[in-house]
């Protein structure tokens, strides 16, 4: 069964290649939720009207940021991350490779801010995770393959909604991007990278 949060054509996921995409709650506390979304906003180091050299076309934060909310969160992040991996085509790797945090950023978008379709090779891994958005955030939308109703293979969307709280876990070759909408309250994440 598909949970709310998820809308695709896909019916059937091609074997071809891995595409992992895994979603499961941090369960995070208000407080520590609170502190991420300061710190984020004290940090906002472009202005989507002037940082067209990145993907996130949105304010943004250093692709580094490291202060202790941040640390905190990437400490809980990689507790709940194992206790998910069953739910990955590689668990084996995973489960026998030492994992560490690569970049770890955040970015707030509202108004008509979107990120342009892009990747993550060559890390490990790659993750978001969605500190605050409400019914009308634009969804991340993930290129994948597979096959539709009618039988037919082709890359498909797979669209992931915006729930506070949730994280998304995927492999780093899957393109993705989130579309411009007229948002009238801020969608707040932080995106980053596992390494092997």
């Amino acid at each position: 069964m598909i949970p709310d949060f998820i809308e695709t054509e896909i019916v059937e996921h091609s074997n071809s290649f891995q595409q992992d995409i895994v979603c499961f709650d941090l369960n995070l506390t208000q407080r520590l939720r609170d502190r991420l979304y300061t710190d984020i906003k004290q940090d906002i180091l472009f202005d989507p009207r002037t940082a067209m050299q990145t993907n996130v076309k949105s304010f943004m934060t250093d692709c580094h940021l490291n202060t202790p909310a941040f640390v905190r969160f990437q400490h809980l992040f990689r507790d709940e991350f194992y206790k998910n991996v069953e739910s990955f085509v590689n668990k084996s790797t995973i489960k026998s490779t030492p994992l560490e945090m690569g970049g770890c950023w955040g970015a707030i978008y509202k108004g008509k801010s979107f990120t342009t379709f892009h990747d993550h090779n060559p890390n490990f891994l790659s993750f978001i995770y969605y500190l605050k958005s409400d019914e009308n955030s634009s969804p991340t939308t993930f290129k994948v393959y597979g096959k539709n109703k009618d039988g037919v293979e082709g890359f498909y969307d797979f669209k992931v909604k915006p729930v506070p709280d949730l994280a998304v876990v995927f492999s780093p070759w899957i393109r993705h991007g989130v579309l411009a909408a007229n948002e009238k309250t801020e969608r707040v994440i932080i995106a980053g990278n596992i390494k092997a």
